[in-house]
């Protein structure tokens, strides 16, 4: 390559970069802004933090795949329950499982969508 190119390639290299950058620090003042519950006031009161749509609606069924193919899906038609952490709210893994066991508890519901 001549200088005209590696000159060309490192601008788009830092644009891109510097796009990564934006992105991380953009998530990084969101995740500053946000509070996480204890487990225990999840418990006491689960619908202060997050919100529960459950609805009769089209949702896509993942049938299989066994590492070596591409898995398969179909839609149907079910109970498909939307959780949606409500702003400024930050629920780490162990806590949103809390949240689907209480609402596998609720109910009969075909899948779980946390947004």
């Amino acid at each position: 390559m001549d200088l005209q190119q590696v000159i060309i390639k490192l601008e788009n290299d830092h644009s891109i970069q510097l796009k990564h950058l934006l992105s991380i620090e953009e998530e990084l003042n969101t995740l500053r802004s946000c509070k996480q519950p204890t487990n225990e006031d999840l418990y006491k009161d689960i619908r202060k933090y997050v919100d529960i749509d459950i609805d009769k609606r089209k949702y896509e069924h993942i049938l299989g795949g066994d590492g070596r193919s591409q898995p398969w899906s179909e839609m149907r038609t079910g109970i498909v329950a939307i959780v949606t952490k409500r702003k400024g709210v930050y629920l780490d893994d162990i806590q949103e499982r809390i949240v689907i066991d209480f609402i596998k508890n609720t109910g009969k519901v075909d899948t779980i969508q946390i947004i």
